[in-house]
């Protein structure tokens, strides 16, 4: 408007003036004013429509690679949300190219669309249009990024998990760790464990170090089976003032473990060591070997959420750096924006609460309290709850110790398990992606 103000203007002066010479100068100079206009208009609408459909391909393409990793899912969701952000028509605008996405490597999905706008300066020249292609890549998932993850798979191996359930879970795992690595062998910033549990653990028959003086022996004669049986450090019968709720490395006295010690020694008679159960997974980041240990898993023996909770922490706790593997001595990684760190906590039944012979040693209160203690480090807490029926877990305290309400889930079939887990590695992933051109 101010173009064309400045020109009336121009006109009504020389409306007063007699020269020829300015009449052929506006002859001259009102067609390139005109033109002037006209490209200002166009570059206008080429900007607000190229800025719109950037802005909806990216968001489209972010959208699309959060839904999934698989590049049929991310098309689909992909041409769908362009579609809703860019309105056909828009500005005067078609498509002339539509969207197309690919899958560039490994965790890297690109997409392209063409748009074509009417410009009216163009127009003059005999020809109506100007196309312009635009452009979007979007990464996701630990194969295309800096950022680490260190990541705990706690698995009951209770009597919870007889029959088909403990396969049912292996194979959910797997799927886990499979789309977590999406379709890498090894990966150089991730890092999971596997923690098997029912009432203890087994770290392997080489950390007496780690167990208090006065169960040793007993220890030493566990391993010799094959078995490196460890649980929490307090205990009441006979009592101890040794603190289970804390990350503390065994290094000093006041840190160490004990195990369980047979049958008579409790009130409960749950705490005997019966089952052969395989040994604690640290820190891979080679695929094939965390799957085997996945498929190694068993079932047996009552259940000790709270012990599962402790030993998964301690493979992500910082105060554990290098005791687990000297070869490792960054392992788990300090805590800080670099390195994601979460744990899958896996239950198939209730805690048998153990209480001692002092009723002290209530293992729904020590659950509780190590949920706190880990969500406190910043570890996202997911829990999964697999049984036939809510009656056979604990769901209010499964849900409070989640990181969230929607943290926790409840599954009675393998396909929900299968599905749960597949979500579970989705939102792992999320933290990742990110527009990357």
């Amino acid at each position: 408007m101010s173009i064309l103000l400045r020109l009336l203007r121009s006109l009504r002066g020389l409306r007063t003036q007699q020269s020829g010479a300015s009449i052929i100068l506006v002859a001259v100079m009102l067609p390139i004013l005109i033109s002037v206009m006209a490209i200002t208009i166009d570059i206008a609408r080429l900007y607000v429509v190229q800025t719109k459909a950037q802005t909806a391909l990216d968001s489209a393409l972010l959208g699309g690679v959060t839904t999934s990793t698989a590049l049929a899912q991310v098309r689909t969701e992909t041409i769908s949300l362009f579609g809703t952000n860019f309105p056909a028509g828009y500005m005067g605008s078609t498509i002339a190219v539509p969207v197309t996405v690919t899958q560039v490597s490994t965790g890297v999905y690109q997409a392209t669309v063409s748009v074509k706008v009417n410009t009216s300066i163009i127009n003059i020249a005999g020809n109506g249009t100007t196309q312009f292609n635009i452009v979007t890549q979007a990464t996701r998932g630990y194969p295309s990024t800096s950022k680490g993850l260190e990541l705990a798979l706690v698995i009951d191996n209770s009597v919870n998990m007889n029959g088909s359930k403990y396969l049912d879970v292996r194979t959910a795992v797997n799927r886990l760790v499979t789309n977590l690595f999406n379709g890498a062998a090894t990966l150089a910033n991730v890092f999971i464990s596997v923690v098997p549990y029912n009432i203890s653990t087994n770290v392997g028959v080489t950390h007496v170090s780690w167990i208090q003086p006065a169960d040793q022996s007993l220890y030493l004669l566990y391993s010799s089976l094959g078995q490196g049986f460890i649980e929490n450090r307090n205990h009441d019968s006979p009592p101890n003032s040794f603190g289970d709720f804390s990350n503390a490395a065994p290094i000093t006295p006041s840190a160490l473990f004990r195990l369980p010690e047979g049958a008579t020694t409790y009130t409960s008679g749950a705490d005997s060591p019966a089952v052969i159960m395989p040994a604690v997974t640290f820190a891979q980041n080679n695929r094939a070997q965390i799957t085997s240990s996945i498929n190694s898993s068993t079932t047996g023996s009552a259940l000790r959420i709270n012990v599962g909770l402790m030993w998964g922490w301690f493979t992500l706790s910082p105060s554990w750096q290098g005791i687990w593997n000297p070869a490792l001595p960054g392992r788990p990684a300090n805590l800080g924006s670099t390195v994601n760190k979460a744990m899958v906590l896996i239950v198939g039944g209730k805690n048998n609460v153990f209480l001692g012979l002092n009723g002290t040693s209530n293992d729904d209160t020590s659950t509780g309290l190590l949920c706190e203690a880990i969500k406190a480090q910043s570890i996202k807490l997911y829990v999964v709850a697999y049984a036939t029926s809510a009656s056979a877990i604990n769901q209010p305290q499964l849900t409070s110790c989640a990181s969230a309400p929607n943290n926790f889930y409840f599954v009675s079939t393998p396909a929900n398990l299968n599905n749960t887990l597949d979500a579970i590695a989705n939102d792992i992933d999320y933290a990742t992606i990110r527009l990357t051109k």
